[in-house]
């Protein structure tokens, strides 16, 4: 790769995380709006439990993805991760089904229960993104990147723009949401 490919790709890069965060900056004020303090604290909790689990879905094998000089040795990498994301989304659904009662107590949110079952999802599609961003690191594919980050931002704001305006203003629409982005 030569200086102004990289330059290039960098300014990909760069352009999908400036636009995603002027999505961002628009739609924040008219979240803030339509949803009550509540609805964040409960929605933050579980962004919060699900960014940590969703690190560790692919148990760290996505980095090994970029790696290998053989796609086809890649591309089995890339199964491998996408296959232990769906066993750790499958065991933290379990302990959700055997403990959702006592997580939700060690959080100290009573009302986090009922959101629990979020949470295996949000951990499996938060891992299946990250093997699939070092795919696409390595085949050197940064627009799907920006356009990724891009479409997260949108997809958020639009879900919870649409169910807060139609009176559905609850933590579940902005857990939804974070969900679907």
């Amino acid at each position: 790769m030569n200086y102004s490919e990289f330059g290039k790709n960098v300014f990909k890069l760069v352009l999908g995380s400036s636009f995603s965060s002027a999505i961002s900056v628009m739609i924040i004020p008219i979240i803030v709006r339509l949803y009550t303090p509540e609805a964040f604290g409960i929605a933050a909790i579980f962004l919060s439990v699900s960014s940590i689990l969703g690190v560790i879905a692919c148990l760290r094998y996505e980095q090994a993805i970029v790696l290998p000089e053989d796609d086809a040795e890649a591309v089995n990498i890339l199964a491998l991760g996408l296959v232990i994301s769906v066993a750790v989304s499958a065991l933290i659904a379990a302990i959700v089904y055997v403990a959702g009662g006592q997580l939700s107590d060690f959080v100290g949110a009573e009302q986090f229960e009922l959101y629990l079952w979020f949470l295996p999802f949000a951990v499996l599609f938060q891992g299946m993104m990250i093997a699939l961003t070092n795919w696409n690191v390595r085949k050197e594919v940064f627009e799907n990147i920006a356009f990724s980050k891009v479409g997260n931002q949108v997809a958020y704001g639009g879900v919870s723009i649409c169910f807060g305006y139609m009176g559905s203003a609850v933590a579940v629409v902005l857990i939804m949401a974070q969900v679907t982005g």
